[in-house]
């Protein structure tokens, strides 16, 4: 056992809840509590409460309440889940679609439905570049500036269609009908165009390249405008049909129909973007919870003991009609700011077909999501939300919102599948700190530092028994006896097995006594084997892979874990892999996407490996997205993009740090908050022999800015594909530097955030973690010119109210230009980077 494996045994027995849990920066939530009043049942603490009740033989939701802030949300008229068990209908044309702006808390968002449910949001602008109000809404055919401007090649005259116009205010949605006096024509002098504004629908004759449009001014709070359009026959490209909100100092975003499928253009001040969006599908529902009668009533019970107590209230529900149930439970631990719900589906005889379900219909005023990717979470200004699984799609409206996704799974006697939900409080200004207190204490591991040498680099496509040893022997010498350096796993990435021979079978050539050799050899330095293997067959020899799963009678046609007799093998080999070669770490590429049985299944097996040893490492690459629920069952995903890249300025190396960081910021910063970036798989420190391992080579080995800005973004996976060959004695010492910085304030780093601008357009960037006891910050600068960066504490280190508010910044690294600072927060600091520099400072409070 690792030391700091047996470290994390020793505390979790110590009934810590969570080894390296964010910290909860509200008043405490203290001891949970349960409660019937009548048929109604309840589970709350000091931050919030969560009410349910019977009501005509139907268990629903009854009431939220935020006891930091007293609001209370009523959850009359909505239901406890839907299910769909028909499939709903692709659209039979995309003649119509709906195009909408809606205007939200951090962003104003460009979206696209099929059926004015369910947004895709095209592209997305901050809000702080659209200040102000909103004060008019445009429909039909205008210039790239939103304004009533011709082409020279006019074009054909053609024929668009609009109906169905909503504006949503903070209050209410209403229709607002085309023969409203408030509608103004603003029409094009060309011959021929002609404007149709009738009640229901507007027709706009026009020439291709031609503007013509209707106007209508907007209420004061208005927060989002949509209308139902038809391109036709309307020729034109970028004066196409369209909607555009226009705001007072005479800035505007336009979506358009660019092409009568789905590509659209969007438009501002800041120019034009062609993109290509299809719109996500919200399933229609034929069976709710009310269709479910009282099986087992409600129990209520607190078990645990003090740090570990947890409330539940748990019941069991059965179809009228149908052969399928449903156990709920609904529970709150100690010291929690949340409650989550489960159900699970099952059924003892038969089998029922689901194609979608609902866990969420919430009456909450002010919902928006908050992220642009699938499974984002839901939040207001003091509550958030979320179904703990990477793939839903939210439809919010005034009232509230549902949170939903499509699926293909069969329940049956042999097959039940569980599904939760989260909802949880804030403090004011803590949201994302606060989901994090949730998400580390509910995750599939807490965060903890996973530090490991992967080959494919260094190695490539020809690992070897021989070649690892040495490697393993160079680590030993240069990193782990000279530095103190725990390293947790020695990773075989891809080209370990010989495909050609069988289903993942060890390369006899490459290793012909197996993994036993490697295993000895870690043994010996206190580490383990970590692999590369893939659910669905991997990339090259794909097709192999899965003509011998077929050959075995363990697959139909596709590699598909729900088939029992491929779950088994596929489950069997990695425990296999666990037992015989002490496998601690599982890197799962191509893994799948969507709520299919087979992703269903994957997730168990997740679950299952964990029962063998409940550390092993789960690292889930190509195939995912940024969606926070995710590490509800792994321990870390891929930021996505290329493996390695180059951008801006500077050598080879650095425009891959650059690369990397503006890869994370735009795929994962902007696209998911509440994404902890200390989750995130960055492709780690690059130098080797390999692919574009290769390239990077050519800028040297020297590693400071590298390791440095690596460390402090602080992630738990952390890879080092690293040539022991090409490394110096200063780059040894470099990485362990960076490392020992890193491992001396692992129990902070959960709370690693974004701070500063944009890598990809150079400007000064960094990362920061706070805590009541101390922070750490990590800036970067990628220009090849020196850039200012105003250090903002309140901003940097997103200080709770009662946080200290001057701190002493200490440099850990004595070569860095910059030594000490003593800096207040809400009194921004301009500090001037050089080129390409990296600071970092340990930051301890004063007051």
């Amino acid at each position: 056992m690792s030391k700091r494996a047996f470290l994390m045994l020793f505390l979790l027995s110590c009934v810590v809840p969570s080894l390296f849990a964010a910290e909860w920066v509200g008043s405490e939530p203290g001891k949970p509590k349960t409660s019937q009043d009548g048929n109604a049942f309840i589970l709350q603490n000091d931050v919030i409460s969560a009410s349910w009740k019977i009501q005509d033989d139907s268990l629903k939701p009854e009431m939220i309440v935020n006891k930091i802030t007293g609001r209370k949300w009523s959850q009359q008229n909505t239901s406890l889940f839907k299910i769909s068990t028909v499939a709903k209908d692709a659209p039979k044309s995309t003649d119509w679609l709906y195009l909408g702006i809606q205007v939200k808390g951090n962003s104003v968002d460009a979206v696209i439905s099929h059926d004015g449910d369910s947004w895709t949001v095209v592209k997305s602008y901050p809000r702080t570049d659209f200040p102000g109000r909103p004060t008019a809404v445009r429909l039909g055919k205008m210039d790239l500036q939103a304004s009533l401007n011709d082409y020279v090649d006019i074009g054909q005259i053609g024929t668009s269609y609009y109906t169905d116009f909503e504006v949503s205010t903070d209050t209410d949605t209403r229709t607002v009908s085309f023969d409203d006096p408030g509608w103004r024509k603003k029409v094009s002098k060309t011959e021929g165009t002609r404007i149709d504004l009738v009640s229901e629908m507007t027709t706009i004759t026009a020439a291709a390249n031609t503007a013509s449009f209707i106007e209508k001014h907007l209420p004061q709070n208005v927060t989002a405008v949509q209308c139902r359009i038809k391109k036709g026959t309307d020729k034109a490209m970028s004066w196409s049909p369209g909607i555009a909100l226009v705001w007072e100092d005479g800035r505007f975003i336009l979506l358009n129909r660019r092409t009568a499928q789905y590509t659209f253009d969007v438009s501002s001040k800041a120019g034009e973007a062609i993109i290509q969006k299809k719109p996500q599908q919200y399933p229609a529902f034929n069976i709710t919870s009310e269709d479910f009668s009282i099986k087992s009533f409600p129990k209520l019970s607190i078990a645990g003991h003090k740090g570990t107590v947890r409330a539940r209230i748990k019941a069991v529900l059965k179809h009228k009609t149908r052969p399928l149930e449903v156990d709920w439970t609904a529970s709150l631990r100690e010291d929690s700011n949340y409650v989550r719900e489960t159900l699970t589906l099952s059924t003892d005889t038969g089998s029922t077909a689901i194609t979608g379900l609902e866990l969420f219909d919430r009456r909450i005023t002010g919902a928006q999501q908050v992220g642009r990717v699938p499974g984002s979470p839901v939040a207001n200004d003091s509550m958030f939300f979320g179904v703990e699984l990477p793939v839903t799609t939210n439809v919010i409206d005034s009232s509230g919102f549902k949170s939903g996704f499509a699926c293909k799974l069969t329940v049956d006697k042999s097959n039940a599948y569980t599904f939760s939900t989260v909802a949880g409080t804030y403090p004011e200004g803590q949201l994302r700190r606060s989901f994090l207190y949730y998400l580390e204490r509910e995750r599939a591991n807490p965060y903890h530092a996973f530090l490991h040498y992967n080959c494919w680099y260094d190695l490539g496509l020809n690992p070897t028994e021989s070649g690892l040893i040495e490697v393993i022997k160079a680590y030993e010498k240069n990193l782990i006896d000279k530095y103190d350096v725990q390293i947790d796993s020695f990773v075989i990435d891809d080209g370990w097995d010989d495909f050609n021979v069988g289903l993942w079978e060890v390369d006899k050539k490459k290793f012909p006594n197996g993994f036993a050799p490697v295993k000895k050899a870690l043994d010996s330095i206190d580490s383990h084997l970590g692999i590369w293997i893939s659910p669905l067959g991997g990339y090259s020899g794909a097709g192999q892979r899965t003509e011998h799963a077929k050959n075995m009678g363990l697959i139909s046609h596709q590699l598909d874990l729900s088939e029992p007799g491929y779950y088994k093998w596929y489950r069997d080999e990695c425990l296999s892999l666990m037992n015989e070669y002490g496998v601690n770490y599982f890197k799962w590429d191509r893994a799948g996407s969507g709520v299919s049985p087979h992703f269903m299944a994957l997730l168990r097996l997740a679950r299952d490996l964990r029962k063998e040893n409940p550390d092993v490492f789960i690292n889930v690459t190509v195939g995912t997205w940024p969606s926070p629920f995710w590490l509800n069952h792994v321990d870390s995903t891929w930021r996505s993009g290329a493996d390695v890249g180059w951008t801006g300025k500077g050598d080879i190396r650095e425009r891959w740090i650059t690369f990397r960081d503006a890869e994370c910021y735009n795929r994962v910063v902007k696209q998911a908050p509440l994404y902890p970036l200390s989750s995130i798989m960055h492709h780690g420190l690059v130098l080797g022999y390999h692919f574009q391992g290769k390239n990077i080579s050519e800028a040297g080995a020297d590693l400071k800015n590298e390791a440095r800005s690596y460390f402090a973004a602080g992630p738990n996976l952390q890879e080092l594909y690293l040539s022991p060959d090409l490394m110096t004695d200063a780059a040894w010492k470099q990485v362990a530097q960076a490392y020992k910085w890193y491992e001396k304030n692992e129990d902070i780093m959960a709370d690693t955030h974004w701070v500063g601008g944009n890598p990809a357009v150079l400007e000064p960037y960094g990362w920061a973690s706070w805590s009541a006891d101390k922070a750490v910050l990590g800036l970067r600068n990628p220009d090849d010119q020196e850039k200012t960066i105003k250090v903002d504490l309140d901003e940097f280190f997103e200080l709770p109210d009662d946080a200290p508010s001057s701190y002493k910044l200490q440099s850990p690294y004595k070569d860095q230009r910059i030594q000490k600072l003593e800096l207040h927060a809400n009194q921004p600091h301009a500090l001037t980077l050089k080129p390409f520099e990296v600071l970092v400072f340990d930051a301890l409070p004063t007051q």
